[in-house]
């Protein structure tokens, strides 16, 4: 006697998902009376430890996927009864956080040719990279983040307005 044809479909929740949020992953296994344990995989690397199934489903949460298109798929081992199989390839998104700036200087206002200081401030604080000041479509230069901050030094701005800007580029996690 040969064990029965088993089947596994895998669904994320949520799907699309950012850098350092949740995701379950959950495993449905037929027929649903089936036990054992699913392995769910990124690609050729596992995510975790088997999950146990439970009225025929296995869930597995998941918090540490990097930015990108990540290919999870649910291998069912099988048991005295059933065959394992393996689901087909579901594809979770994983998007880089948004980032924000916040740009003070000091002093604002000042007088020609004392030295002003940029200071942008990129939410969250974990980002990694530099910023870039410009005034107007001038560069000014750019900064690394240390922390949270990038600092930039200017003597050199003359009279008047100047609508100073702060472009943070991103890294891999964060936009």
């Amino acid at each position: 006697i040969s064990p029965a044809v088993s089947g596994v479909e895998v669904s994320s929740l949520p799907n699309s998902s950012t850098v350092g949020q949740s995701v379950t992953f959950t495993a449905t296994v037929t027929p649903s009376a089936a036990t054992g344990t699913v392995q769910f995989n990124d690609g050729s690397t596992a995510l975790g430890a088997p999950a146990a199934l439970s009225g025929g489903q296995a869930t597995l949460a998941v918090a540490t996927l990097a930015a990108g298109a990540h290919s999870i798929t649910a291998f069912y081992r099988g048991d005295g009864s059933n065959a394992g199989s393996t689901s087909s390839v579901l594809t979770q998104n994983v998007n880089r956080v948004v980032s924000g700036v916040a740009l003070t200087s000091a002093p604002n206002p000042s007088p020609v040719q004392q030295t002003v200081i940029f200071t942008a401030t990129i939410t969250p604080g974990s980002a990694t990279g530099s910023v870039q000041f410009l005034d107007g479509t001038t560069i000014l230069g750019a900064a690394p983040l240390s922390g949270a901050n990038a600092v930039l030094s200017v003597s050199s701005l003359a009279v008047g307005a100047h609508p100073i800007t702060a472009v943070y580029g991103g890294d891999t996690n964060d936009a």
